[in-house]
């Protein structure tokens, strides 16, 4: 994922202030967490939408994943 070039969904824009309230910084940071990793998948490796967040199960003994292709 840090091999993908420019804008893209794991882009943030982030904005410092000091203590008087004046602009420090501005900067693009990359940001990933589990939704990103599924997002990157999406767009980057299968070009449409294919892997899904599923609601956690109350009890973790039956964990699955959907992967539609």
């Amino acid at each position: 994922m840090q091999s993908i070039e420019g804008k893209h969904p794991f882009t943030e824009y982030v904005e410092s202030f000091n203590f008087d309230d004046e602009l420090e910084y501005g900067v693009f940071i990359r940001s990933y967490g589990g939704d990103d990793f599924m997002d990157w998948i999406n767009v980057e490796k299968l070009k449409c939408r294919g892997i899904y967040r599923i609601p956690e199960p109350p009890n973790d003994s039956e964990v699955g994943i959907r992967i539609d292709f």
